[in-house]
Formats: structure tokens, C-alpha cells, sequence
């Protein structure tokens, strides 16, 4: 990633809730649009903006906080996301989660609360993802 283009750190954390994660705006290989996945100064994760990058690129929860990441559709609006639990906890409503553009090509949802299942809409589809556990924090 070149270092001296990398957006301003945006941390999810309890407010806008994720745990110890934090995602920034980075740029990859050609000058392509990335994401970086941080666990506090150490990046975890890098996605590179490409034609075949799915929608949904990671899914992961915690003790009270989960989260899912991804790019942005090709109409430029990130999708709605809903957390659930799972199985005899399931709620039919779920919870709304607070959706963030990182950069213009990514976006992050998180929410607080025992989740285990990430509903991700784009208007057309949706699909559902199930969130792994993060370290030994998970539940």
C-alpha cells in the first residue's frame, strides 16, 4: 500500500461499534482504490478494488460488536445491513447497523450486541453472512 496516499484512519469501535478494528482508505497496486483491515496499528487484511471484488469482503464478530465490510455497488451507494442472531435466537427484525463509506470504493457496518448473522442488501438481492468469530473474544 503507498503509505503517503492512506486516507485518515477510520476506527470502528464501540461508538460506531467493531471492537479493536479499524479500516482506512489505501491504495493498491496501478493506484487501484484498497481497503486495509487494522487490529490497532497492525493492518490484518488488504483488499484491492478490482472488476471481480465481491460485494461482501469480510464478516467478523466479537464479545458485543460485530461487523462486515465490502465494496461499494456499481451504482456508488453502499448496501443496507442488518444483524441478526442465529437459530432458535434469530430475530425476524434484526438489528439495523450503521453503514459507513470508507474511502469511495469500500464501506463498513457494525453494531453492537451478540450478532451471528450479517443480512446485506443492495435494493436487487440479499444476501446473508455468517460472521466469524474474532480471536479468542468471540462468544
Amino acid at each position: 500500500m503507498d503509505s503517503e496516499r492512506l486516507a485518515p484512519l477510520i476506527a470502528v469501535t464501540p461508538a460506531v461499534v467493531a471492537g479493536p478494528l479499524g479500516f482506512r482508505a489505501a491504495r493498491g497496486t496501478g493506484g487501484r482504490a484498497a481497503l486495509e483491515v487494522l487490529d490497532g496499528d497492525e493492518v490484518i487484511g488488504a483488499y484491492v478494488d478490482t472488476a471481480f471484488t465481491a460485494s461482501v469482503l469480510g464478516a467478523l464478530r466479537g464479545r458485543g460488536w460485530a461487523v462486515v465490510w465490502g465494496r461499494v455497488a456499481r451504482d456508488g451507494e453502499p448496501p443496507a445491513v442488518v444483524f441478526t442472531g442465529s437459530g432458535r435466537r434469530r430475530r425476524a427484525t434484526g438489528t439495523p447497523a450503521a453503514v459507513v463509506r470508507v474511502g469511495e470504493r469500500f464501506w463498513v457496518a457494525s453494531a453492537s450486541g451478540e450478532h451471528r448473522v450479517a443480512t446485506v442488501s443492495d435494493g436487487a438481492r440479499a444476501q446473508e453472512w455468517r460472521l466469524g468469530p474474532y480471536g479468542s473474544s468471540a462468544a
